[in-house]
């Protein structure tokens, strides 16, 4: 349950975005935190998160402030981690360095890791779009008979394409939605980072093939960066 409503001040974009893996709407109060949401529901290790989470109160030249990180992220191996997201321009901040450091003590002493999302960061490269691109397909429900045919034609890497055409050469537009649906669920892999998504793009059963979520989003090892 958030700990404050998300708030708009005039600046910044307010929306809900529908989690999958929470079953409801979350807030969000900027493009940013809208961005890092796409990358926690495609995240496998993120089993659920909520925004506004807590507030932690610090003192700051013995005034007694209070601080509210934007997400709390709870992963399969029992770990958390506090996410706040910055504009690099507003990273590195004086006031929001402060903030960090009171955060930081905080998951020091609650066996939890701070995470500062930087906008230049999580959209390096095509990683983030292509991910929002696949999240369309989130909700496809697959083809059993295209499920078994995949199944017996896939001999990876092979392109879109020529999966498309070996297993359903008259019908390809039945065939993407579900190819793309276990890409997004990473039952299939592709190349992320390098270029966006398209019928050229290779697929496989392995994960090696998909070269830059985790090095754009490495989750339970990004700690704060000064």
């Amino acid at each position: 349950m958030p700990v404050r409503k998300v708030r708009n001040i005039g600046k910044n974009i307010v929306g809900k975005f529908p989690s999958i893996k929470n079953r409801k709407m979350v807030s969000y109060e900027s493009l940013i935190e809208r961005d890092v949401i796409y990358l926690l529901e495609f995240d496998p290790e993120v089993v659920t998160y909520e925004e506004q989470p807590l507030t932690i109160e610090f003192t700051d030249e013995k005034k007694v402030k209070q601080y509210t990180p934007d997400f709390q992220a709870h992963f399969r191996s029992g770990h958390c981690s506090l996410i706040e997201c910055k504009p690099e321009r507003f990273a590195s901040q004086e006031k929001n360095l402060i903030k960090y450091a009171a955060a930081e003590s905080w998951c020091d002493l609650h066996n939890q890791t701070f995470v500062l999302a930087i906008d230049s960061k999580i959209r390096n490269g095509q990683a983030l779009k292509n991910i929002q691109y696949l999240s369309q397909f989130a909700h496809h429900i697959p083809d059993i008979r295209l499920l078994t045919l995949l199944a017996n034609n896939l001999r990876t890497p092979i392109s879109i394409h020529d999966i498309i055409y070996a297993i359903d050469a008259d019908c390809p537009s039945q065939v993407c939605p579900t190819i793309f649906h276990l890409l997004y669920y990473q039952h299939l892999f592709t190349p992320l980072l390098s270029n966006p998504i398209s019928l050229q793009s290779p697929i496989s059963t392995q994960k090696e093939l998909q070269d830059g979520f985790q090095s754009i989003f490495p989750w339970n090892r990004i700690s704060l960066e000064r």
